[in-house]
């Protein structure tokens, strides 16, 4: 079992892998699936949403619904 901090840290390094690949004009795909991110703290989850939203990234978390913070669902 990891934490919620190392999940986030893990869905950060594939967000700036996907930053570094377009600063280098290197083909990649701008989608995510991640599992486990119920772990990880609301304001997280939060500030994730907020960066995909602006660097046009699909990201699907599989999380329940009780357990996104109000502001996402």
């Amino acid at each position: 079992m990891s934490s919620g901090k190392k999940q986030g840290e893990i869905l950060c390094f594939d967000l700036a892998y996907i930053a570094f690949a377009d600063e280098e004009n290197l083909p990649c795909l701008h989608f995510l699936l991640n599992d486990k991110k119920e772990l990880m703290h609301d304001n997280q989850l939060n500030r994730v949403a907020e960066y995909v939203r602006d660097k046009e990234i699909q990201l699907v978390i599989s999380i329940l619904k009780d357990k996104l913070p109000e502001g996402l669902l």
